[in-house]
């Protein structure tokens, strides 16, 4: 098998010598480049010019420099804009927000089970959650709560009894 191989490496080693010891003949002009080389020695383009304005419909932009009257039309003025203001109710709001869940009592003292925002805790007489909510009272059925300066009742989630 090794002498198979060394007769094959000679056989290749030979035609490739004898190929190189060939002279080639120059390529003719007529034959087509594989690689365009030849685009690289082109002189550079001396002047670009804009055909048409993309900024407007279409419209060529000699028409536009020697006819002003085919050039669209500036936009009217705009009226100013009215602003609505819509009041915010904080009741609505907070009972958006927060959820009375349970009630909890833990030596003499009523804790609220409340969810704010996705979040559950228990919270005290006192307490201000959400930088702006401060529990005012807690009992079994409701807590009241108080939110910029009102106060209003929320009644324990799934109670029905008082609506």
């Amino acid at each position: 098998m090794p002498v198979m191989v060394m007769i094959f490496l000679l056989i290749i080693s030979w035609e490739y010598s004898f190929g190189a010891s060939v002279v080639q003949q120059p390529q003719k002009k007529e034959e087509k480049e594989i690689f365009r080389l030849s685009l690289l020695n082109k002189p550079p383009v001396e002047k670009v010019t804009m055909k048409r304005d993309i900024f407007t419909a279409d419209i060529l932009r000699s028409e536009i420099e020697l006819n002003p009257k085919t050039a669209p039309a500036p936009e009217p003025p705009r009226e100013p804009e009215t602003t609505v203001i819509i009041e915010r109710n904080p009741e609505e709001e907070v009972r958006r927000i927060l959820f009375y869940e349970g009630f909890v009592l833990r030596r003499d003292q009523g804790y609220a089970l409340i969810t704010i925002n996705g979040d559950s805790s228990m919270v005290t007489t006192g307490d201000t959650v959400n930088e702006n909510i401060k529990i005012i009272k807690i009992e079994k059925k409701s807590i009241t709560v108080e939110s910029e300066s009102k106060v209003f009742e929320i009644q324990l989630k799934g109670d029905t009894s008082n609506e």
